[in-house]
């Protein structure tokens, strides 16, 4: 009984530890980019737009409040299932779900086939050196380039292959 209590408490301290990395890792984005100079509307609408419609725009996209409240709100909506600006709506009419989700699935097919280029190249170099020696040290060079290199910058550069 002692030790379920004991990985209970492992778990629970491991989630509260993940969910403190999120809630923080998201804080410091959200302020990061709220600090940047210009907003995301100045980059998406024309500059002959009247100064009333950037007002309600503004405002629909939470970019009236402070940074502090106008994270509060983001995290609000995200917690209901909103996450992105007007209502959820993308300038499409679609949800974002809808105009993510195309992208979410190539990322995980990217990030797939990184891993598995590295995985083949890991498991050929075990092969070929047999998990010692000089010669080892030496291959280890391109699995460290291909381990640390960006998954999607290793999956284009197989894909291209």
């Amino acid at each position: 009984m002692n030790r379920a209590v004991g990985i209970l408490r492992v778990v629970a301290r491991r989630l509260l530890g993940a969910l403190g990395l999120l809630v923080g890792a998201s804080a410091i984005i959200y302020m990061t980019v709220r600090a940047a100079p210009g907003n995301a509307l100045d980059a998406i609408i024309p500059l002959e737009t009247p100064e009333d419609v950037k007002m309600q725009l503004l405002k629909d996209f939470g970019l009236d409040q402070g940074p502090i409240m106008g994270f509060i709100t983001w995290v609000g909506n995200a917690l209901h299932g909103d996450l992105g600006a007007c209502i959820g709506r993308s300038f499409q009419g679609m949800t974002v779900q809808e105009v993510a989700l195309p992208a979410y699935a190539m990322t995980v097919l990217l990030a797939t086939l990184s891993l598995l280029a590295c995985f083949c190249l890991a498991l050929g170099l075990v092969l070929v050196t047999g998990g010692g020696g000089r010669t080892s040290r030496r291959l280890m060079a391109p699995l460290y380039v291909v381990s640390s290199a960006p998954s999607f910058v290793v999956a284009v550069f197989f894909i291209q292959i």
